[in-house]
């Protein structure tokens, strides 16, 4: 008898092991299916990665039960896994990444935001909640019969069959007769090249002699590959030991130019000048709109139009418009909008860097401006009081009022009644921040049948809308402003995530509306008294741009930095530096602090 129970016991450990093992890796699959829509990854390395962690995180926790009396634990395990499955698929819905080390960092930067993530909340995100329900009826209601056990043990088996993406060998062979075509090398060198990286994390010794022992290759897509395709990088002590890189690199800020490859250097050349000594002719006045997206002027419902000012503004005779610049904001999110529009440079590939950075020296437009103020109305977001001295901006006025922009354009009112000397104003606006609070006290009227929060978005867009109304007519009024400014409107960031958008896509359809194609812009109006006749640049381009064609509008193309990007109204510019280029040049520049020496 007690052989018996034994045996029974040994048996109910194993279904209880497989069981949770299987519940984990679905949950993991299943988020995979529900972010990223799809199973099919890009390599065999990449499937290693994901499916090989998984199963090793699932195998590893299951084992407990063997030491553990009881089975209540594994629901609340299974129940944690739930809530940070949940935290993770709000967030990325919301601001594109997942809930990791960094986002957890910038938390303090979302006082009074919080509804900006719940609002984000889909009830697709509670489907993991069902498999631990189901888990838990299973392992309390299976008969303790050995046989029984065992004949669950083989539904387990077909079900991760299923699971498994027998597609991927496919795609994993067609990507190796790929890089036979791309590859130089053959013998070791070639069978290095493939299965290397699945070991190597990128910033230890190993990584770095193994991309200089396969020179042969193209180095731009060697360090990519590598970068992607380590299995040790995505173990939990390799995010610790990227951690303690980043501290290691923040810390010893300096910079060393043997850092850069012969053809980062190269790149480099094209964007510094030594020598740039320009003033600028014009004063600057930048209002960064709060998740402006183009197609939000051109809204209209009923023959009313949601932006009516901004679409008047662009009538004037001294405005240059792009309508299609391509958000490059990433995990700082606004944050990087600023520092894009400020610097000329790209975000970093992990966090923020006004968080991570923001005591290093910057490029900027402000510094050769004897005034130069931010108007911000959500004080303390975005480490502001640190990145403004570096962005060359001397004064900071923040407001408590995050809610409504009215703090914000009452301040920059007052002080264009003032005779400008040498100015340059950043107003920054917050009222089209998600949830859209404001919506419900707007008057303008939205298709009944528009998604609730599109519509929310296209209230807060009028709103926000009348009030920069209100600030051009008083500014087209000033002559001493009008004819000496500069005055540049533009957005931080896109507001609507890929996932959203195509949630939008039928309507979009049917309404005829530009988003209907899965794709989102911000604008770019500058008004100058150096413009003479309107300008409109229909071509897809990018953040970083901005940069280039204020300098350029102000007079200061000679400034030492061009900027990564390219003048958006020189129809004679070719791009050098394309964006991945730009992203990893960047991302080497700010954590080298690279500027330190250079600024003048």
């Amino acid at each position: 008898m007690t052989t018996l129970k034994v045996i029974t016991r040994n048996n109910s450990n194993w279904f209880v092991f497989i069981s949770l093992a299987l519940a984990i890796v679905v949950k993991c699959v299943l988020f995979q299916q529900l972010v990223f829509e799809t199973l099919n990854l890009d390599s065999f390395a990449s499937m290693f990665k994901f499916y090989g962690t998984v199963l090793f995180i699932a195998i590893f926790l299951s084992s407990f039960v063997f030491i553990s009396k009881h089975y209540w634990w594994t629901i609340a395990l299974l129940l944690l896994i739930d809530i940070w499955e949940l935290g993770n698929f709000t967030y990325y819905r919301a601001n594109g990444v997942f809930l990791n080390m960094d986002a957890i960092l910038m938390a303090d930067n979302m006082s009074g935001f919080w509804n900006s993530v719940i609002v984000y909340f889909s009830w697709k995100s509670y489907m993991p909640f069902l498999i631990s329900i189901i888990y838990a009826i299973i392992i309390y209601t299976v008969p303790k019969s050995p046989k029984r056990h065992w004949k669950w043990f083989i539904t387990c088996i077909v079900l991760c069959y299923l699971f498994f993406p027998i597609r991927q060998f496919k795609t994993w062979r067609n990507n190796i007769d790929n890089l036979k075509i791309e590859s130089t090398n053959t013998g070791i060198k070639y069978i290095l090249e493939i299965y290397a990286p699945l070991f190597t994390p990128y910033n230890s010794v190993l990584g770095k002699a193994y991309v200089s022992y396969i020179s042969g290759s193209k180095a731009q897509w060697e360090e990519k590959y590598i970068r992607e395709s380590s299995v040790v990088d995505y173990f939990f002590a390799m995010i610790w030991f990227e951690a303690a890189y980043v501290y290691h690199q923040k810390k010893n800020n300096s910079r060393d130019e043997q850092e850069l490859s012969y053809a980062e250097q190269t790149m480099l050349s094209s964007c510094i000048q030594r020598n740039g000594t320009n003033i600028p002719n014009t004063n600057l006045i930048i209002i960064i709109v709060e998740s402006l997206e183009s197609w939000g002027i051109d809204y209209q419902w009923d023959g009313i139009y949601a932006m009516p000012c901004l679409r008047n503004f662009l009538q004037n005779k001294h405005i240059f418009y792009a309508d299609k610049i391509k958000s490059q904001a990433k995990h700082g999110v606004s944050g990087d909008g600023q520092m894009i529009i400020n610097t000329g440079l790209l975000p970093i590939s992990s966090g923020a860097a006004c968080r991570i950075y923001g005591t290093n020296t910057y490029p900027n437009i402000a510094h050769y401006y004897k005034k130069s103020v931010t108007l911000n109305p959500s004080a303390g977001a975005w480490n502001q009081s640190v990145v403004n001295p570096n962005y060359g901006i001397s004064e900071l006025y923040e407001s408590n009022d995050m809610r409504n922009d009215v703090s914000v354009f009452q301040e920059l009112n007052a002080r264009i009644e003032d005779n400008p000397e040498s100015e340059f104003i950043m107003a920054i606006t917050v009222s089209t921040h998600t949830p859209f609070s404001l919506a419900k006290e707007i008057d303008y009227k939205t298709d009944q049948n528009m998604p609730e929060i599109l519509s929310n978005y296209i209230k807060c867009l009028n709103y926000t809308d009348e009030q920069i109304g209100k600030f051009i007519d008083k500014f087209l009024l000033s002559p001493q402003w009008s004819q000496s400014t500069t005055l540049v409107i533009t957005g931080d960031h896109t507001i609507f995530k890929q996932m959203l958008l195509d949630e939008f896509k039928e309507y979009a359809s049917i309404k005829n509306l530009p988003i209907k194609n899965g794709k989102n812009y911000c604008p770019l109006i500058v008004f100058s008294p150096n413009i003479h006749e309107p300008i409109k640049y229909t071509k897809e381009c990018y953040q970083m741009d901005i940069f280039p064609t204020i300098t350029n509008t102000i007079g200061c193309d000679d400034y030492y930095w061009k900027g990564l990007g390219i003048n958006l109204m020189d129809s004679a510019k070719v791009r050098t530096i394309s964006e991945q280029q730009a992203y990893k040049l960047s991302d080497k520049l700010i954590r080298t602090n690279y500027f330190n020496s250079l600024y003048e």
